[in-house]
């Protein structure tokens, strides 16, 4: 079989399950172009024979987290103060999906989930299960404000510069769908914050009178 396809408006939970075993985690609906090539008359013959080339994006739609995925999200949320929804808005997705060797592969996913910030993903999952993405959350302006309060030594030289705008924290999601695994690296918060506590002493120390 080869072939071009277009789908308009479908939803997203419904397609993702017939080429992975992502159940019941992202909602919407989604766009998707592209090409394939396939052989075999079996369901399984045919997914795992499949290359395919496209592009797929969903304006609005949402993202259920659970187990470690959630768990290791909220505890983030949680040391800023607040805690995390398990079902996130999810808008502006946007992200090129190829599939080669039983791999859905993720070239710069791109979207926006709720309140937290700008999520940015590489990657891929694999049919039998294992995942592997690496990429970065750009946390809302809100979020970054009030990440860096939770920052000791440094709220009360923070509170007198703008310098700190949004702050990207490195994320890595590995393991397999039953059992995902997420570590999200803070040490950008005390970067960057690090940057600025120099910038201030810096300008208070060599400042003219």
């Amino acid at each position: 079989y080869t072939g071009d396809f277009k789908a308009t408006e479908i939803e997203a939970n419904g397609f993702a399950t017939q080429f992975s075993k992502f159940d019941d985690m992202i909602f919407g609906k989604v766009n998707i172009e592209g090409s394939y090539t396939a052989s075999g008359w079996d369901p399984e013959e045919f997914i795992n024979s499949l290359q395919m080339n496209s592009v797929s994006h969903m304006n609005d739609g949402k993202v259920a987290l659970s187990g470690d995925i959630f768990k290791e999200s909220n505890r983030l949320i949680q040391s800023f103060g607040q805690n995390l929804d398990k079902e996130q808005v999810f808008r502006n997705f946007w992200s090129s999906v190829k599939m080669e060797n039983g791999k859905v592969s993720f070239d710069k996913l791109q979207s926006t989930m709720g309140t937290i910030g700008d999520l940015e993903l590489d990657g891929f999952y694999h049919i039998n299960g294992d995942l592997n993405y690496v990429g970065k959350i750009l946390l809302t302006k809100e979020m970054t404000a009030k990440a860096l309060s939770k920052v000791k030594g440094i709220t009360s030289v923070l509170s007198s510069t703008n310098s700190i705008d949004r702050v990207a924290l490195p994320i890595k999601i590995t393991g397999t769908v039953e059992k995902p695994s997420l570590s999200i690296d803070i040490s950008g918060l005390a970067k960057d914050a690090g940057k600025d506590l120099l910038n201030e002493i810096g300008n208070s120390l060599f400042k003219k009178k």
